[in-house]
């Protein structure tokens, strides 16, 4: 897990800009940095080793006999069995990198079909004086860009691009979208002016001249593009899916750094946890970690505690309380740079500070069994309104999550008029499409890997194989939902083999009392950012409204806090 940046630029001092670079994004990558520069080409890297760490990992890693150069943030799981595929190649090291290089060598950028991980890279062909980025399926690695008038910068996060000297500008359809409808990280662009994002399944070519072509590699919906192969056979079912199950989580223990588990006490860490015992792991080196609020109701150790009784991994409980909120807002907000989640991603980060702490680098997280097996209380809903179906709502709120009475007419004017593509006959396909490749998978990876990476930890999320979410796709919908309840086959698969009390509870939407927290003891901290200067010189709200709504917020008056959020990101993350 590292940092990549680089452009391919007229600028005068190369070195210096590369270092500026690096520099904002150290914590990616502390144990190793490395350049190169050839003529308008400049390639800079971080790195954080995980897989042989030895100096023959160093990056910018070069085939020199062949002209190609990398930088690559992420790991291929199946480098092991791409390096069988490679045997015709010489290896002088034991990297993913040197694997993934080779592979681009031999395949071109066909070698994209054959990857299973979660990656962002640049590779420069110094004999066609051509760079090629690319992006993993779903997005767990980031990758952004952004083009001058000198040329092309890119970086792992905004604040390399910024670094750069690429302006720092609020990006006015982005905020008014996000505030308007509640979505973002929906597209190619970004919070900032000047700043693009690869999207998920894409590649980019950078030609000699300037000119850049981006391409679509992988594209879930055609890949999956067969409605009436659906499975019902339970039992067929299962062992397969249990079996591509069963290799994800055992490929993305392929470390030679401890690996850790970050775990709740929901089925889906449940599932995680049951799959590396079966995967043969010994349990006594592997820590899990928890993060707690100090809230019984939304307190998730007691199912945690369950759920490890019977085995001996190391516990270790993260506890954020409210008094510490204020400031950890405060720092992440300069890390994460654009809207982040909330008081979840405050506490995974916290939760990666102490992994670090306990010498672990990398850790297995839970998300993406929701998305695939149907696990959202709205995902048996059938009629849909086209606002509900672009907005999406809140897990288990009924209030809509956004206050547009509050905004003024001019900014909503500004917001981007959303669509979202519905490639499938069913509503419920239309949706899990939806959450994965357009609101709550693209979001909560951009939350999570800056969160993990502020502390120098890799996060990898084995339930985000493409081959379990293209399955999952094949799935009669009788076995995602049936009779309401939700992930009906997935719960039955994992009967006997995790608590029945886990097995069975309900869906628990969220895991902090963010709303609680808001309205009381966070209100003299949220009263003051929105009747700051800042909030008001924006420009956006109508500050006569947006007092109604917080005092009925404060009242209790309203099941979730989404807006509330907004407001305090657009005071304390924009220029």
């Amino acid at each position: 897990m590292c940092a990549l940046f680089g452009f391919f630029a007229d600028v005068d001092q190369p070195e210096v800009i590369l270092a500026e670079m690096g520099s904002v994004l150290l914590h990616r990558g502390p144990d190793d940095q490395g350049k190169y520069i050839d003529r308008k080409l400049g390639l800079g890297h971080n790195r954080l080793s995980v897989i042989d760490l030895s100096p023959a990992g160093h990056q910018p890693m070069v085939l020199e006999e062949d002209g190609l150069v990398i930088v690559f943030n992420g790991e291929i799981f199946n480098y092991k069995e791409l390096r069988k595929e490679l045997s015709g190649e010489s290896f002088f090291s034991e990297t993913d990198s040197e694997i993934l290089l080779r592979a681009f060598k031999v395949w071109g950028k066909e070698c994209l079909q054959r990857l299973n991980g979660m990656f962002a890279f640049a590779i420069w062909d110094q004999k066609k004086r051509e760079l090629f980025l690319a992006r993993d399926r779903f997005g767990i690695k980031p990758l952004y860009y952004s083009t001058r008038p000198e040329g092309f910068y890119f970086a792992s996060e905004p604040k390399g691009l910024f670094a750069a000297g690429v302006p720092k500008r609020n990006n006015l359809k982005a905020w008014s979208t996000y505030l308007t409808f509640g979505t973002y990280e929906h597209s190619n662009y970004t919070f900032f002016e000047e700043v693009f994002q690869l999207r998920a399944g894409h590649c980019m070519t950078l030609k000699s001249d300037g000119r850049f072509q981006i391409e679509t590699y992988y594209d879930l919906a055609k890949t999956v593009e067969s409605p009436n192969d659906k499975i019902e056979d339970e039992q067929k079912i299962s062992n397969e899916y249990l079996s591509i199950l069963s290799n994800a989580v055992d490929i993305c223990f392929r470390s030679d750094v401890p690996v850790g588990i970050a775990i709740s006490g929901g089925v889906d860490s449940s599932i995680l946890m049951s799959m590396v015992r079966e995967s043969g792991q010994d349990f006594k080196q592997i820590k899990a970690f928890t993060y707690t609020c100090g809230d019984k109701r939304y307190d998730e150790t007691p199912w945690v505690g369950e759920l490890l009784r019977q085995q001996a991994h190391p516990w270790y409980i993260s506890n954020t309380n409210a008094g510490a909120i204020p400031d950890l807002i405060s720092l992440i907000a300069l890390n994460q740079e654009e809207p982040f989640g909330g008081i979840n991603t405050l506490c995974l980060s916290e939760l990666c500070r102490l992994a670090k702490k306990e010498e672990v680098t990398v850790l297995l997280d839970g998300n993406g069994l929701d998305e695939q097996w149907g696990g959202y209380e709205y995902y048996a809903k059938t009629n849909h309104t086209k606002e509900e179906f672009l907005r999406g709502p809140v897990q288990a709120s009924k209030s809509s999550s956004v206050r547009l009475g509050c905004l003024t007419s001019e900014l909503i004017a500004n917001a981007e008029a959303l669509d979202f593509p519905r490639p499938f006959d069913s509503i419920l396909d239309n949706l899990r499409y939806r959450d994965l490749i357009f609101t709550k998978i693209p979001r909560a990876l951009r939350f999570s890997d800056r969160a993990s990476m502020m502390h120098s930890r890799e996060l990898r999320i084995p339930f985000l194989d493409h081959r379990l979410v293209e399955y999952s796709f094949k799935v009669a919908h009788s076995n995602l939902i049936n009779n309401g309840e939700h992930k009906y086959l997935l719960r039955r698969m994992m009967k006997g083999t995790i608590p029945d009390s886990v097995l069975k509870s309900p869906k628990r939407p969220l895991h902090t009392p963010q709303r609680e927290w808001l309205a009381n003891e966070l209100s003299e901290f949220v009263g003051d950012l929105i009747h700051s200067k800042k909030f008001r010189e924006l420009g956006w709200f109508d500050s006569i409204e947006v007092d109604k709504e917080w005092n009925k917020f404060r009242k209790s008056e309203v099941d979730n806090s989404f807006f509330v959020w907004q407001w305090i990101s657009a005071t304390l993350m924009t220029s």
